[in-house]
């Protein structure tokens, strides 16, 4: 009999709550999944600003039921990525350059900062982390994967925020992430701007690597500026096909 209830109590386990954790995590996954790679539709250019999000023919090229598109929309609405307009729909947000302006001076001022202080608290395991983002950063390059090196660019900020030790500049620039991303994506979109790109975040390694400091702020800021001017020439007027 106690064998008998041993079973029992073993079979429940197994077909019970894990059964049903799974089922009701899967919605909320296929969401992320969906706007994901709508992320990466925005990052490589395909869906560009001002382009309106047509639901009938992204849910075909995705292969998603319309129903589960529109929560990763509003998904992307809550990252600024996307705009919906009621009795028009969603559309891609144009970004003005004064306002990209201001998103980079706050980056540099917060970026130098963590990576000033990562310099100096980072962990050697983190340490080989940060080495191997800045790695798949390089192979993404020579393999010109535009949405490959805005992942791991974020990757490569996400350890040194982490490893930084202060949890409110991460909580600052997690917030401006997708836009942030966004313009990383419009920097490195400029011909010959993906290899500068690496050579000044290896810069960033290296000062962090060596625990210097003052050099790895420095490496942070120039590399920062200089994605800005190459930014610059994407917000210039431009013909739309």
């Amino acid at each position: 009999m106690k064998g008998a209830m041993s079973t029992m109590l073993t079979h429940k386990r197994k077909a019970g709550p894990v059964a049903l954790g799974d089922i009701r995590m899967s919605p909320r996954l296929l969401v992320d999944d969906v706007a994901q790679k709508m992320r990466e539709l925005i990052f490589s250019g395909a869906l560009r600003p001002g382009d309106r999000i047509v639901e009938t023919d992204l849910s075909k090229l995705l292969g998603v039921s319309r129903p589960l598109l529109r929560e990763a929309i509003r998904t992307l609405q809550a990252e600024r990525l996307c705009i919906v307009t009621p009795h028009r729909g969603a559309h891609i947000p144009m970004l003005e350059w004064t306002d990209a302006v201001k998103i980079y001076d706050v980056r540099e001022l917060l970026e130098g900062e963590a990576c000033a202080l990562c310099a100096t608290a980072i962990r050697e395991d983190e340490l080989r982390e940060l080495e191997q983002a800045l790695m798949r950063f390089g192979d993404a390059v020579s393999a010109e994967a535009p949405v490959d090196r805005v992942e791991a660019t974020r990757q490569f900020y996400a350890i040194i925020l982490r490893a930084c030790g202060n949890p409110i500049i991460e909580e600052l620039l997690q917030g401006l992430l997708a836009r942030v991303s966004f313009l990383r994506a419009q920097s490195m979109h400029r011909p010959g701007r993906a290899p500068f790109s690496y050579a000044e975040m290896n810069a960033i390694y290296e000062a962090i690597r060596d625990r210097d400091a003052d050099h790895a702020r420095e490496a942070a800021i120039r590399h920062v500026r200089n994605a800005r001017d190459a930014a610059r020439a994407a917000f210039a007027p431009a013909k739309r096909d």
